[in-house]
């Protein structure tokens, strides 16, 4: 039963884990770039009629000395903006 248990907890990981290894990125998007935008999502959720909270996930991988201007994180905000987390 420990078996079976790990097996699925193994095959679960695998299935929900995402690869984002640079060899898997196709060679039409790798030719002169200097970086590659994985992903770019955003999800607004609505928590009260003055209340939204803002979810940005954005991956991308550096290709190259030139494409380090990719890396800078901006967050903008204003005086009816609140950030309260951010993970970089």
């Amino acid at each position: 039963m420990k078996k079976l248990i790990t097996l699925f907890v193994l095959i679960s990981i695998k299935m929900f884990s995402q690869n984002y290894a640079v060899s898997e990125i196709p060679e039409e998007l790798k030719k002169d770039a200097n970086y590659v935008v994985r992903n770019n999502s955003s999800e607004y959720i609505i928590k009260a009629e003055n209340n939204i909270e803002l979810k940005k996930k954005i991956i991308i991988s550096i290709l190259s000395k030139a494409g380090e201007g990719g890396s800078y994180v901006y967050i903008p905000y204003d005086k009816y903006s609140k950030i309260s987390d951010v993970k970089i």
